[in-house]
């Protein structure tokens, strides 16, 4: 059975990285819908990556934009240092340019890796954090608790992509059965497209406690909330909360 067969999921995440979602969605019976909300801008920090990495003994990564960023930026030879990843698609990112990554929390969660780096991470060495202008200091602060030197580079910035409200209004009549948000920052631009642009929907569909807090806290609710942190996780979020609602109908 399709389990997503006649539903209708905006997808709100930027549209070369929804393909593989929409994939997943079309195999259990559901029409995804594209309105990019985020777009990634990545910033001229080739000199700046090469230097800081150059003298760390970790790099931590907080996402996977920060791999692609620094990656199409950094002008370095080899990294010698040892790497950390927020998660397994993160992990995965790094992995395509043939580094290893010593350090996955089983939480893609900052204060999870922050908790294992300061287990793992020697009082003389140095951090480099790569991360998007919008990212909290949580692993930097957890580090300099331990009077660890940590740097930061921020190698990208979000925003919300000039189109969107005429993307929008360009969406199809229809109440949406789930409205995906993959980050606190989607939730934010869908509030500030809704002020323009009325979109209904039926629940709206977290990646993580962190985004599900910010849709409420913007008055989007009622929502689901995955339990892994990635777009498969939010597929199983609409599957499980479409199991409940036939429970509830029989």
């Amino acid at each position: 059975m399709l389990a997503l067969r006649n539903k209708h999921i905006l997808l709100t995440r930027e549209e070369k990285d929804a393909r593989q979602f929409a994939e997943l969605i079309t195999a259990c019976g559901g029409t995804p819908y594209f309105l990019p909300l985020i777009k990634i801008v990545f910033r001229p920090v080739g000199a700046e990556a090469s230097k800081k990495a150059a003298r760390a003994d970790w790099l931590v990564f907080t996402s996977v934009n920060g791999v692609r960023s620094f990656f199409s930026a950094y002008q370095g030879g080899p990294l010698k240092a040892k790497i950390a990843a927020v998660g397994i698609q993160t992990a995965q990112e790094i992995e395509q340019y043939h580094y290893h990554v010593s350090v996955v929390p089983k939480v893609q969660d900052g204060e999870a890796l922050a908790r294992m780096l300061r287990t793992v991470v020697g009082e003389r060495e140095r951090v480099l954090v790569v991360r998007g202008q919008l990212a909290r200091p949580t692993i930097i602060h957890a580090l300099e608790e331990k009077s660890i030197k940590v740097e930061a580079l921020t190698t990208y910035d979000t925003i919300m992509p000039e189109e969107a409200v005429e993307e929008a209004k360009a969406l199809p009549n229809l109440v949406f059965d789930y409205v995906t948000l993959t980050s606190p920052s989607t939730a934010t631009h869908l509030r500030t497209i809704m002020e323009t642009c009325p979109i209904f929907y039926r629940k709206i569909a977290c990646i993580g406690p962190r985004t599900n807090a910010r849709a409420i806290q913007l008055g989007l609710t009622p929502t689901v909330t995955a339990d892994t942190y990635s777009t498969d996780g939010l597929v199983k979020a609409m599957l499980i909360e479409e199991a409940h609602k036939h429970e509830r109908n029989v």
